[in-house]
């Protein structure tokens, strides 16, 4: 039975983006893929190596998955994420058809992706972003959606879903297919400070200008206090 494209679910912030797969999708044309039965989910792969580096990964089999499942294999002893912090993390990208690897973060040649809790993943900066960009910002939306307030650094999570629910048929670029089942590693690596922190100084030199702040992040300095 052949399975046919399913529209990636994505939100309307993301119009700019999906449009351009939309173009993507009708110069590929509609792509299927043959199914013919595989192991579920988890029972087609295996992952070692410690959390934080690159996850080694033996497959069984071909690997069927729909909906997302993630679950937590590593539990971080590192600080637990609040709501609106912004997250270092590295990922890799299994294709549980073709038993390869799809993307890996953790690569020399690859950047790791900053997402944040509870936030929207900045889209591309370039007006005509390329095939690689947009289904590296989706693949990027949806690691971020599996993270949330109260995980820890250090932590390992595992996610199994299709692939029609990340990318659909701008999946191609890397050579998925539109009903691929993909098998995504996240490792949480640390928390990427927006601001200062520490114990202000209380007193300092006569001639040692202030500083001026706006919630709670230095915006200038002061001499109004300074001698001539």
């Amino acid at each position: 039975m052949l399975r046919r494209p399913r529209a990636s679910r994505r939100p309307l912030a993301l119009l700019t983006p999906l449009a351009l797969v939309a173009a993507l999708g009708t110069a590929c044309g509609d792509e299927t893929t043959v199914a013919v039965g595989g192991f579920d989910r988890s029972e087609a792969f295996e992952i070692s190596g410690e959390a934080g580096s690159a996850p080694e990964v033996t497959w069984n089999g071909r690997m069927d998955a729909e909906e997302a499942e993630t679950e937590v294999v590593t539990e971080g002893e590192g600080a637990e994420l609040a709501e609106g912090d912004q997250v270092l993390v590295d990922y890799y990208v299994g294709n549980g058809f073709t038993r390869s690897t799809t993307l890996d973060t953790y690569a020399e040649e690859q950047v790791p992706t900053v997402v944040p809790v509870g936030g929207e993943v900045a889209q591309p900066v370039s007006a005509q972003p390329s095939d690689e960009e947009i289904v590296r910002y989706l693949l990027d939306v949806f690691v971020a959606e599996q993270i949330t307030a109260g995980d820890t650094v250090g932590s390992r999570k595992v996610s199994t879903v299709t692939s029609a629910d990340i990318v659909g048929v701008a999946g191609s670029v890397l050579d998925v297919g539109n009903e691929d089942a993909l098998m995504v590693v996240i490792d949480l690596q640390s928390v990427v400070k927006t601001r200062p922190d520490g114990t202000p100084i209380r007193k300092r030199a006569a001639w040692v200008p202030g500083i001026t702040f706006e919630e709670g992040t230095p915006t200038g300095l002061d001499f109004s206090d300074v001698a001539a």
